[in-house]
């Protein structure tokens, strides 16, 4: 199956096209990209327009989140749950980027896509969303302790509060996005076997939840994606706990 993630390429590679100066480029380094950012981000209305970006009209009221991206979680909420192919789009790409575009011009164009197109297509867009933000939802500055966490081996409570601890230093759209996502994975998860369907979903969405504009800093990604992975992981699985109150 062919998840919509970030491919991985050589680190020789990754720094021949930033010395390049390739605009926009996202480059992988193992499976981690660097990111540059795109000078014409403005003129994007959802995808690719940092959170900060939107104003507080734009954002849902009950969530803090961008409304057009609440509307796609609740249309995958309404007709994905169920659905195993929700992240696996082989050869639809292209077609995701262009209704991405379309949706960029004109937003009005979202509620006939979310109506009309294929579930996996819809889980794609939700995916591209956070591909195409110009900065990490996890800032880079609360990477090094998140690996700490990982490696220290704590049992679940107090995990758990040392997470919380670290979701509260992350910004508020920052937070409120990781939160309404790690709600929508926990409800997707399997219920006959939820920790194996939360590491999938860990494995799609850790690579676009991490990155950097920092070859030095993707490569430290890259080290530790296995501690990144497992983070993911348990935010899923615990979600309703850490979030409790938020």
């Amino acid at each position: 199956k062919n998840y919509y993630s970030r491919n991985a390429t050589s680190t020789i590679m990754a720094e021949v096209l930033v010395a390049a100066g390739v605009a926009a480029a996202a480059v992988a380094v193992g499976g981690y990209f660097v990111k540059r950012r795109n000078k014409k981000i403005k003129e994007s209305k959802v995808f690719g327009k940092p959170l900060t970006d939107f104003q507080l009209k734009k954002l849902e009221p009950n969530t803090g989140i961008p409304t057009p991206v609440e509307h796609i979680i609740r249309t995958i909420e309404e007709r994905g749950i169920s659905n195993p192919d929700l992240f696996v789009f082989q050869g639809h790409e292209a077609r995701i980027k262009e209704i991405a575009t379309k949706i960029n011009k004109d937003q009005t164009t979202l509620k006939n896509y979310l109506t009309n197109e294929p579930i996996n297509i819809i889980g794609g867009l939700l995916i591209y969303f956070f591909r195409e933000l110009p900065t990490s939802v996890f800032p880079s500055e609360n990477f090094p302790e998140i690996f700490e966490l990982e490696n220290s081996h704590l049992g679940q409570e107090d995990w758990i509060k040392n997470t919380r601890q670290i979701l509260g230093k992350i910004p508020i759209r920052n937070h409120c996005l990781i939160q309404r996502l790690m709600r929508l994975l926990f409800i997707l998860r399997s219920e006959a076997d939820q920790e194996v369907q939360a590491r999938r979903s860990s494995e799609v969405f850790s690579p676009n939840l991490f990155f950097s504009d920092s070859l030095q800093m993707a490569e430290m990604l890259y080290q530790n994606s296995a501690q990144i992975q497992s983070f993911v992981t348990k935010l899923i699985l615990h979600s309703p706990p850490l979030f409790q109150g938020s």
